[in-house]
């Protein structure tokens, strides 16, 4: 699974290869109940502190804006850890499989003429079968993955990788679960022009910075 998520991702996510960066696809709807709340995360690269308001329409120079985030509702799902999304931004993928779980927001300025995509935009997915805490350091030391700052979940430092094609960025990682399990994990950002690509990446850093633990993971 982690060559597979190496080479092409889950549910149809392109994943990346190579591309150095500085240190630092669809799978069907389904609504599934679950909506975002109101505890808003800093949206900055660190995705810490608290927030209030909202800000996700219109952009400076037609690039995404998201100056703060909301955290979004995963409870008794196989998400291991809980993500927040920018505020403003649309839900447009839910997916739970046996083998892996998904959600995706886009930004509202970027979305297509029939409204079921929106090229920028943020991927979590999540392999559900349990892996090796350090399961990814080989394919960082074998160049697959480039290392970017860890996320620190729970007080706890976990390795990221990243890697780069275009206009679309792949962090990857093995987020902690119940029982000392681990499963690999995948965001994906994706951006519509090359020029609003640094936004989007920080962004996408700022949605991982803000991954807290699931309490109620059915895994």
């Amino acid at each position: 699974m982690l060559t597979v998520l190496a080479v092409g991702g889950v549910g149809g996510l392109a994943g990346c290869s190579g591309g150095g960066l500085p240190s630092d696809g669809d799978t069907g709807d389904s609504d599934g109940g679950n909506g975002g709340d109101a505890a808003g995360n800093d949206g900055g690269d660190s995705g810490g502190g608290q927030s209030g308001g909202s800000s996700g329409g219109g952009g400076g120079g037609g690039c995404p804006q998201s100056s703060s985030l909301s955290a979004y509702d995963v409870s008794g799902t196989d998400f291991a850890v809980a993500p927040s999304f920018p505020d403003g931004w649309t839900k447009y993928r839910e997916t739970y499989t046996e083998s892996a779980v998904e959600v995706g927001f886009g930004y509202p300025g970027s979305a297509s003429e029939s409204g079921t995509s929106y090229p920028d935009n943020v991927v979590l997915t999540q392999v559900t079968s349990a892996i090796e805490k350090d399961g990814l350091s080989n394919l960082i030391e074998q160049g697959v993955y480039d290392a970017v700052d860890p996320v620190v979940i729970d007080g706890t430092e976990y390795v990221v990788g990243a890697n780069q094609m275009g206009t679309a960025i792949t962090f990857q990682f093995t987020a902690p679960g119940p029982r000392d399990t681990y499963y690999l994990t995948s965001l994906i950002v994706s951006s519509e022009k090359e020029s609003c690509f640094e936004g989007m990446r920080s962004t996408g850093r700022a949605v991982l910075d803000s991954l807290e633990p699931n309490d109620t993971t059915t895994l």
